[in-house]
């Protein structure tokens, strides 16, 4: 970029928009928009369909038939099974909780539901929230984009709470200038899945966003006392102690689980590799991250900050699947709506593409040890870092466009 240059943010939808450039976004919406229903409508037809959402429903389940003394048991595998083997809609196979129990605060009235009738709310809720969370309500089109991802696909198949978190991450770093006590209460409420938050605090404070940072500890440690004081502190022991038999089960049945797992160490662990050389390639992917992020803060582009942390959280992660995608599409929006540069190449095209239908890519190449949503993640920071560091003027705060 010419330091001497405004930079024009790109609008999807304004004058210089052209057929030629709209044709094949306006191809990729239209066939993703096309599954996407038909496995909605898959899930109407099928309301008794298995999936992971059965997890969330049975722990509700579970916390409105028995007293709170036998709460603890949610996070024995055998007990739970037990227990939900004498639910509706079963599958007969061990669905083990290994969320922390600050999630469980949230989950207790989906027992006043039917399973089917519950599932369609929790995707149809979270979906919602997350539209206004990255500013469909201001900006219709995003509506579609949203529905049409092929990560939506993933969460919808499997009903898991990949809308949850991504509005919840992406709405609070969309609102750090504009509403910092609603973000740091909004990313704390998504330590409900502490692996997606790795790099969050990295992020916050080279943003130097110090009151959602404090709110986002405060509003965590809240809920952490909330569920100690209604849930008791056996159930926090009984989630510590089950973490690492949960850690040793997926690694155990990785080859199986691979299609769908979606971080660095899961793809290491399905190539026959294991051990040290796995957490050190860890480490080492969290620090080039990290230090993808500060090179980024630090030529003050809030914008690009943002949509590179959402994309660090993906990468970084210890432990993902492939649900977990829909982090990415805020980013993807944010890049489009706000950062000329990197759409403006055929490379920047190609990648951000490449980020679109990663989920595809994942399902495929994991089980050879290619983690294409990091590897694609990664590729777009890096991206966005290249388009920003000779900009002499940062882009205003994200707030300010009305895009969040």
């Amino acid at each position: 970029m010419n330091a001497t240059s405004p930079q024009v943010p790109c609008d999807l939808n304004g004058p210089d928009a052209t057929k030629t450039n709209l044709v094949l976004p306006g191809i990729i919406l239209a066939i993703g928009l096309a599954m996407n229903l038909a496995q909605i409508i898959l899930a109407l037809g099928n309301g008794s369909q298995p999936s992971d959402f059965f997890v969330f429903w049975s722990a509700a389940c579970f916390m409105a038939g028995n007293d709170p003394g036998s709460f603890p048991a949610i996070y024995d595998p055998l007990a739970l099974a037990d227990w939900q083997n004498g639910l509706p809609f079963t599958s007969g196979k061990i669905h083990p909780f290994a969320y922390p129990p600050t999630l469980l605060l949230f989950l207790r009235p989906l027992a006043a539901l039917d399973y089917g009738t519950a599932r369609i709310l929790w995707l149809a809720v979270s979906f919602a929230v997350l539209g206004l969370a990255v500013g469909a309500h201001r900006r219709p089109v995003l509506w579609l984009v949203l529905a049409a991802a092929p990560a939506s696909l993933m969460n919808i198949a499997f009903a898991q709470n990949g809308f949850w978190m991504a509005a919840l991450v992406a709405g609070g770093l969309l609102r750090l200038e504009r509403a910092p006590v609603l973000a740091g209460i909004l990313i704390g409420l998504a330590t409900i899945k502490p692996q997606l938050g790795l790099m969050i605090p990295l992020v916050l404070v080279l943003a130097r966003a110090w009151i959602p940072l404090a709110i986002a500890t405060a509003t965590a440690a809240f809920m952490a006392l909330a569920s100690l004081f209604w849930l008791g502190d056996g159930v926090w022991l009984a989630w510590f102690s089950v973490l690492d038999l949960m850690a040793a089960e997926t690694s155990r049945h990785v080859a199986s689980l691979a299609p769908w797992l979606a971080s660095v160490p899961a793809a290491m662990l399905a190539s026959g590799l294991a051990g040290p050389p796995v957490w050190i390639a860890q480490l080492a992917l969290i620090a080039g991250v990290g230090s993808l992020l500060l090179a980024i803060a630090r030529t003050g582009n809030r914008r690009a900050l943002v949509a590179a942390g959402l994309l660090a959280t993906l990468a970084a992660t210890p432990f993902s699947y492939v649900y977990d995608s829909v982090l990415a599409l805020p980013a993807i929006i944010l890049t489009f709506s706000s950062l000329a540069g990197p759409t403006s190449t055929r490379l920047g095209r190609v990648t951000l593409t490449a980020l679109w239908f990663a989920p595809f890519l994942s399902i495929e190449f994991m089980p050879s040890g290619l983690p294409a949503l990091p590897v694609t993640a990664v590729a777009v920071a890096i991206l966005l870092y290249l388009e920003t560091r000779g900009a002499s003027d940062p882009l205003l705060p994200v707030g300010d466009t009305g895009s969040a």
